[in-house]
């Protein structure tokens, strides 16, 4: 099927009126939709933070010497909305964070100013568990073939999230899927679940002349947190049409998430 032809089908399916899906199936709520956008511009703030962080940091000392001292990086949202990134060493017992270096945000929106933390800070608090929620999650996901990020979201109720998505290495391509989301307990100490959020590893490529980019998810009928992060830090900017068994969605520009009930008939 030709380029063309393709964008004029998917339009056309976005475009039909939403009906009653068929009995049984479980219809996408706005608050699970809400829930979603949430924590997908969650983790796009979360990589523009440990990018720019990281650039302050790596401006003070070589990358070989910032991973002889630290075994942790993670980035902690603060009252002001702004981010705060923060490298160091958790240590064998995981009671203590030992804070290295510290990055903070200037008053531009990407950059950052980083400071060494000489001795090195003991942390005991929301730190520490942030980065043990991390050293389980990333124990559990072990030593993958490519390069992945990952990101912990502290939850309302004290449990984190902590996700590992393949990081960018071409600039031409963004890559998207084989992803994975935990859930891991308050104290940084219990996997409670594993979910991974697509099976195959997409290298999703745009022209800026593109429409739209377009791809399908089959772990669950809708979309996942790395879906709205595709489409807030992906470039050239497009929003994402989705499908999954039995929806089609549109995530916009701005991360938040329309449906319509799919038409999966093949005699169509």
């Amino acid at each position: 099927m030709g380029g063309s032809i393709l964008v004029l089908v998917l339009a056309f399916l976005l475009d039909l009126p939403r009906g009653a899906p068929a009995q049984d199936l479980t219809v996408p709520t706005d608050t699970v939709l809400a829930g979603i956008t949430a924590r997908g511009r969650l983790l796009a703030a979360y990589d523009r933070a440990a990018w720019h962080g990281t650039d302050a940091v790596l401006a003070l000392v070589p990358e070989s010497t910032l991973a002889k001292v630290g075994n942790a990086m993670v980035a902690l949202p603060q009252a002001d909305g702004r981010w705060a990134v923060l490298f160091g060493r958790l240590t064998e017992h995981r009671d203590t964070f030992l804070l290295v270096y510290e990055a903070r945000p200037t008053a531009r929106p990407d950059s950052f100013t980083a400071y060494r933390q000489e001795p090195p800070r003991p942390l005991l608090g929301l730190e520490r568990r942030v980065a043990a929620a991390l050293r389980l999650a990333n124990a559990d996901f072990g030593t993958p073939q490519r390069p992945y990020n990952s990101y912990v979201l502290a939850r309302a109720d004290g449990a984190f999230w902590v996700y590992f998505l393949p990081a960018q290495t071409d600039y031409r391509e963004f890559p998207h899927g084989a992803d994975v989301r935990y859930l891991v307990d308050s104290a940084g100490r219990t996997i409670q679940e594993k979910h991974p959020m697509h099976r195959a590893l997409l290298n999703l490529a745009l022209p800026d002349s593109a429409v739209f980019g377009y791809h399908t998810v089959l772990v669950d009928d809708v979309p996942q947190d790395s879906d709205v992060f595709l489409v807030l830090v992906r470039r050239p900017r497009k929003h994402e049409l989705i499908a999954t068994a039995h929806y089609d969605y549109e995530i916009a520009l701005d991360g938040s998430i329309t449906w319509r009930v799919g038409d999966r008939n093949p005699n169509r």
